[in-house]
């Protein structure tokens, strides 16, 4: 099958020898062993495929991507000394074909995203194609997050789009040799943490409570069910465009002043003087590895302190303190929570998770009017998460609660207090957060 181009030969041998897990994939190795078939282990994005597709060239596109990067074909085991993952030496077939489903596309996508994988035998990575109509179908990629991250996804899907396009009209695929992942894991193994890491989250964390995220509608009763209610919504152009120039004045990324605003909404909801939320930081500061497909994010419990005088400036300058300080002192996410010397790593501290990413670019395949469907969320591994999306000038924002904590209306609330806090604080940043807040819940002016 690949005999016709020169960028799909298999690793060289050493590659295929067994390596480490790295911190961040023996996390999720752990998530899962704890958790399994938890939906928030696993990522989906699904393309509305409008045109007759080019099967064969689709099937070998996909198997070509597959035998590149050896992270979508490795398989994970626990030995006497820890986890180990290995590539396999064939490329299993990954695409799956399925006539109309009874429940419609969204149903099929929740159903696929509950099928287990099993991370021993592999694959960690399926590829489904429902026919929605005449010429009318849905791609939808479902993989396991220990083999994945948000730049894998930019990465692969602009690789599918270059290797379709070639197949589709009978030539080879000119693609960059692709570098391995299991190498990466190799020369990582042992590495050093970063001098004062430890002593940096220890000081930053000390005295940090755990205290819910929020107040609970239900009290917690054993393992969670990893379910979650779901809000979106899009902030308002206005605020979204006085945040983004309040955050270039103050010297604060985007990521940062959305931050700032979800910490405030937080500590506002649960009367709090401050939280720690996870966050990912990206671990792809070499060139090396801005080509990696796998997952290189680690999660950082940055503490953010509100203060009730606090200015939305005042808030931007400590939260951006908290990133760059979780930015430049990495360390293993269980080993900065343990750091804390609460009641035990990963127990109780970090109840709120935040991202704000770009949304990833829709490939262009010939023959075909390809458009993003949305991925309704499902799942969620704290008591609360937002997810903010970057479309060009447009921010779409996901808030999740766990339904084993939450009724289905905390997250519409979050959403709403969310927006309003936006709306109100960027029109006037250098109000308190007291009388931000005032401003925030007029229903209570009318009682």
């Amino acid at each position: 099958m690949t005999a016709d181009h020169r960028t799909a030969a298999l690793p060289a041998p050493a590659s295929r020898d067994a390596a480490p897990l790295t911190p961040n994939q023996a996390r999720l190795w752990f998530g899962e062993r704890l958790h399994p078939g938890h939906p928030g282990h696993v990522v989906q994005r699904a393309l509305a495929l409008h045109g007759p597709p080019d099967i064969p060239a689709l099937r070998r596109t996909l198997h070509l991507l597959t035998e590149r990067h050896d992270i979508l074909r490795t398989v994970y085991r626990g030995t006497a000394d820890g986890p180990r993952q290995r590539a396999l030496p064939t490329v299993p077939d990954v695409l799956h074909t399925a006539g109309d489903h009874p429940g419609g596309p969204d149903e099929w996508i929740r159903q696929i995203r509950h099928r287990p994988f099993d991370l021993e035998t592999g694959p960690v990575l399926r590829w489904d194609l429902l026919r929605t109509g005449a010429s009318e179908h849905v791609l939808l990629l479902t993989v396991h997050h220990i083999a994945f991250d948000g730049v894998s996804m930019r990465l692969l899907f602009d690789e599918l789009a270059t290797a379709y396009t070639a197949f589709h009209h009978g030539a080879p695929p000119q693609l960059p040799p692709a570098p391995s992942f299991l190498d990466f894991a190799r020369r990582t193994a042992g590495t050093r943490q970063a001098d004062g890491a430890l002593a940096y989250w220890t000081a930053a964390l000390a005295g940090a409570g755990a205290a819910p995220a929020l107040p609970h509608d239900f009290a917690p009763a054993g393992r969670g069910s990893g379910r979650a209610h779901a809000r979106t919504f899009r902030v308002p152009d206005p605020a979204r465009a006085r945040l983004a120039a309040l955050a270039r004045q103050e010297r604060c990324s985007p990521f940062m002043a959305t931050l700032a605003l979800f910490a405030a909404l937080l500590c506002s909801c649960a009367a709090a003087r401050d939280v720690v939320v996870a966050i990912p930081v990206a671990e792809r500061a070499a060139p090396e590895h801005r080509r990696l497909v796998g997952f290189l994010v680690n999660l950082a419990p940055a503490r953010v302190a509100c203060a009730p005088h606090d200015t939305l400036p005042d808030l931007l300058a400590r939260t951006r303190e908290a990133v760059l300080g979780a930015a430049e002192h990495p360390l293993p996410y269980q080993q900065a929570v343990a750091a804390a010397r609460t009641s035990g790593p990963g127990t109780g501290l970090v109840r709120a998770a935040f991202d704000l990413h770009p949304a990833p670019r829709t490939p262009r395949l010939p023959g075909l009017d390809v458009t993003e469907r949305p991925v309704h969320p499902v799942a969620t591994r704290f008591e609360v998460e937002l997810h903010v999306q970057q479309r060009g000038d447009a921010w779409d924002g996901t808030f999740l609660v766990s339904a084993d904590l939450f009724e289905a209306d905390a997250a519409d609330a979050l959403a709403d207090l969310f927006v309003a806090l936006a709306d109100r604080w960027t029109a006037d940043p250098g109000l308190p957060l007291t009388a931000v807040e005032d401003g925030a819940h007029p229903e209570e002016d009318d009682a």
